[in-house]
């Protein structure tokens, strides 16, 4: 009488379901329907920089030195994407531009609103400040090189609007 007895689950099955999960169901479902709408980050490129205001010291040695306390101004060419498929209305944008890890530089921008997916191209005025600038030890070699690294930090913070209806926060 052994193969009679059979083992019976204490616990119902995962996916059998109650009076209970048409609610929880629906939640589900429309919280899920608000965050697939998840908004891509503008992408940011710098086309071309040209400089616009330089003042340099007449020095005996081959490499020229930038006056100190005057700023260098640079103007750079820049577009913004919006890959959405909503548009984009972003506030004033900040730029920092380092040198070795040192802020040497900033350029503010305009706020405007970028259309679904399209480019919108801007010009932005950086001012690096030479102080900073002159106190770093790599930038004799790297003038000598005819080379400075830097890099920048650009961040656009807006709202997205899709079709006047659903509107979210970017950061």
């Amino acid at each position: 009488m052994v193969g009679r007895d059979q083992v019976r689950p204490l616990a119902p099955a995962a996916d059998a379901r109650s009076s209970d999960d048409g609610e929880a169901t629906s939640q589900l479902k429309k919280s899920n329907a608000r965050n697939s709408s998840n908004a891509a980050d503008p992408i940011i490129k710098l086309n071309g920089v040209s400089i616009t205001h330089l003042e340099l010291i007449n020095s005996t040695s081959t490499v020229p030195i930038p006056r100190p306390g005057s700023n260098i101004s640079l103007t750079a060419d820049v577009s913004v994407k919006n890959p959405n498929i909503a548009s984009f209305k972003y506030r004033n944008t900040t730029t920092t531009l380092y040198y070795y890890s040192t802020v040497v530089g900033e350029a503010r921008g305009p706020g405007a609103s970028a259309k679904a997916r399209r480019t919108m191209q801007m010009n932005i005025t950086v001012d690096i400040m030479t102080d900073r600038l002159l106190a770093s030890p790599n930038l004799v070699a790297d003038v000598g090189s005819r080379t400075l690294t830097m890099s920048s930090y650009s961040r656009i913070g807006g709202r997205i609007n899709m079709l006047s209806i659903i509107r979210g926060m970017l950061r």
